[in-house]
């Protein structure tokens, strides 16, 4: 990460309505990379050209598209020469898909929708960008862009090429394309494949392009989230940035599952966030100290550098009370950098992404996604979200999460072959059909279709209920029919209600009561191989159910015996276990935040609650030299249980964000 990234980046946004005068008419580069320098920022990306079209520095091509109102020519110019001789880097910012300037120009040069009106148009709504589809001659327009920026700046930091939208575009540049291969333009599914392979292909000419010009020059495109379908393209980029602001749309809900997966295709990466009390372009605002705090320090657990989004004046005066909120925090960063720089975090478990199974048109973080990875974080599982190019072996624990269906042959006899070498495997729901409908073989029981009756019930009993009171609990999700196939055993069952609740069949308020006569089986199990009939990670997303979590956690333990990290502390704290093999230590990143829906649609962290004396163990089959507290250095007692291959130790108070350095071991 050091080669390509920076720890303490800040994205400097610049989206600028030509309708505003004196445009950086209040800009002065000394006082701009003074005012970064303070605030320990080590990395600033700026802006050449922005959404509306228009450009920033001095553009030798392109003249006529100079904001019209810049009172400074080479203001880009400026602020990398002022930032430079503080040793601090800047990369370039350019917009891709979104350019309302071209917009207006070359309307042919827009993604259209099925009814012939372009991509997200609202001709009467503010801000709704247009997109330009990457099939047409605008990549042309594109390449003499970024030769323009070299031309006129140089060798640049890196290029930030933001916004590239898949979508199923109808342009007829695209309807001529998919005529020409025999693809069949009226399938939305096949217009989306062909748009991803767009995608590709502008990614890697573009990067090849750059490459050409700057060898090595570092390269993001953003599309707003890194899913799946970043594999095969992964060598177009040098690193992620993982833009993830919890004030706007993504929540805090988004980053984890998202940084789980990128981390394990290979390449550095930065969590973005912002310094706006709700997303990009929320002038005038400053986001709680203890929510920029967590979002920083999350970055730095999960494995990456950090981000965070402002937004330049239009008039280009820095405002001193974003930096010195921005500075509190990048103080602390650049005092735990050491103990992040190369960290490898350390997994058991996986959770396979089901983006990859449900088609171009899906998001990553849908809701089993994030209900499974809050449920491991919640009971301290160090896990990754993987895809199916992924190397099983190396999870002692593989989870698919409700809908990992449509399996290929070839997927399915890789998860066989996990199970056969002594994988454990927990499926629920849906995940497990092939592509032919039929059930996966690795699976202990076979899916015939939907369960007849919704909301039904579990019985809880037995031992992998432990935990949990002898009754029937509430599904609040329709489950599918389970038939447990020869050598599998049935560990619970399923209650069925009187009826299910329709206008004519409906008891009190909400769901019909059980009935108490069994029905399909609920939860089967065949050697390591858990399946559960409901959509679990599901309902835990949606309803955050107990007795499904104290569930789904036998079952979790029972599988993993004593996991790597566990800890006496409440569920809100969240342990994260990396190890820098140069240094021969591990790192346990050490979490306690507690967002809170203070506002009606959105979560804040406004206080830092500490936790005293919390125990922690953790998993190690080697001698441990020293257990310290860091930065600070100061060295806690810890007690070393060779028998059960554990060491234990009290953290005297975690405030926010701890890290405890273990020097030696082996894990």
């Amino acid at each position: 990460m050091e080669e390509t990234l920076k720890y303490r980046q800040v994205h400097l946004d610049f989206h600028t309505s030509g309708l505003i005068p004196d445009i950086g008419a209040e800009f002065d580069p000394e006082e701009f990379a003074e005012t970064v320098e303070k605030a320990h920022v080590d990395s600033i990306t700026c802006f050449a050209r922005c959404h509306h079209g228009w450009l920033y520095y001095d553009s030798k091509a392109m003249p006529e598209r100079i904001h019209p109102n810049l009172k400074r020519k080479n203001l880009l110019k400026e602020q990398i020469d002022a930032c430079h001789k503080r040793n601090i880097k800047v990369p370039v910012y350019t917009t891709v898909q979104w350019d309302e300037k071209i917009a207006h120009e070359h309307y042919d040069w827009l993604c259209v929708e099925e009814s012939g009106a372009p991509f997200r148009v609202s001709q009467l709504q503010p801000g709704f960008y247009r997109n330009i589809c990457l099939n047409s001659p605008y990549v042309e327009f594109f390449k003499e862009h970024l030769r323009d920026i070299f031309d006129c700046l140089g060798e640049v930091d890196g290029l930030f090429l933001d916004i590239l939208n898949i979508g199923p575009c109808c342009c007829n540049h695209c309807m001529d394309s998919m005529r020409k291969l025999g693809l069949n333009v009226e399938d939305e599914k096949v217009r989306y494949e062909f748009a991803q392979t767009v995608f590709d292909r502008f990614q890697a000419e573009i990067t090849a392009f750059i490459h050409e010009i700057q060898p090595g020059c570092p390269v993001f495109y953003n599309v707003g989230f890194i899913g799946t379908q970043h594999r095969k393209n992964k060598d177009t980029f040098t690193h992620f940035e993982i833009e993830s602001l919890p004030g706007g749309a993504w929540g805090y809900g988004h980053f984890p599952p998202t940084a789980m997966y990128a981390r394990t295709l290979g390449l550095p990466m930065t969590g973005q966030t912002g310094r706006f009390h709700l997303d990009w372009g929320d002038f005038s605002s400053l986001r709680y100290l203890a929510s920029l705090q967590y979002e920083c320090f999350r970055a730095l657990a999960y494995g990456c550098g950090c981000s965070i989004g402002d937004q330049l004046h239009p008039n280009g005066k820095m405002n001193k009370h974003t930096y010195e909120l921005i500075g509190k925090v990048y103080k602390e960063v650049e005092e735990k950098e050491p103990w992040c720089k190369g960290a490898i975090p350390v997994t058991e478990a996986a959770v396979l992404a089901p983006m990859e199974f449900k088609g171009a048109s899906s998001s990553f973080v849908v809701d089993e996604l994030s209900g499974a990875v809050k449920f491991l974080n919640d009971i301290c599982i160090q896990a990754d979200v993987i895809d199916s190019q992924a190397e099983f072996e190396k999870y002692k624990l593989l989870i698919l999460p409700d809908s990992i269906e449509q399996l290929s042959q070839e997927a399915a006899a890789k998860i066989q072959a996990y199970v056969e070498q002594g994988g454990a495997l927990i499926s629920s729901y849906h995940s497990g059909i092939m592509q032919d409908g039929s059930t996966a073989a690795f699976l202990p029981a076979d899916i015939k279709g939907d369960a007849e009756y919704s909301p039904d019930f579990i019985a809880m009993t037995g031992k992998v209920a432990a935990g949990i009171p002898d009754m029937e609990f509430v599904m609040y999700e329709r489950g599918a029919s389970l038939e447990p196939r020869e050598g599998s055993d049935v560990l619970l069952e399923t209650m069925v209600p009187y009826f299910n609740r329709t206008w004519e069949h409906y008891c009190s308020h909400r769901h019909t009561p059980c009935s108490y006569q069994y029905g399909p089986s609920a939860l089967v199990q065949k050697g390591r191989v858990y399946q559960f009939a409901h959509p679990v990670f599901k309902i835990q997303e949606e309803y955050a159910t107990e007795w499904v979590k104290q569930l789904l956690k036998n079952v979790v333990y029972e599988i993993l015996g004593s996991p790597l990290v566990t800890h006496n502390g409440p569920s809100t704290l969240d342990l994260k276990l990396t190890h820098q093999p140069d240094q021969e230590r591990y790192v346990l990143h050490a979490l306690h935040y507690i967002p809170v829906r203070k506002a009606k649609k959105m979560e804040m962290v406004e206080d830092v609650i500490p936790l005293y004396g919390t125990e922690i163990a953790v998993r190690v089959d080697a001698p441990v030299e020293s257990v310290t507290i860091v930065p600070g250095q100061k060295e806690i007692e810890y007690f070393s249980d060779e028998e059960a291959g554990k060491i234990t130790f009290t953290v005297p108070e975690i405030c926010g964000h701890e890290m405890i350095e273990i020097k030696g071991g082996k894990l």
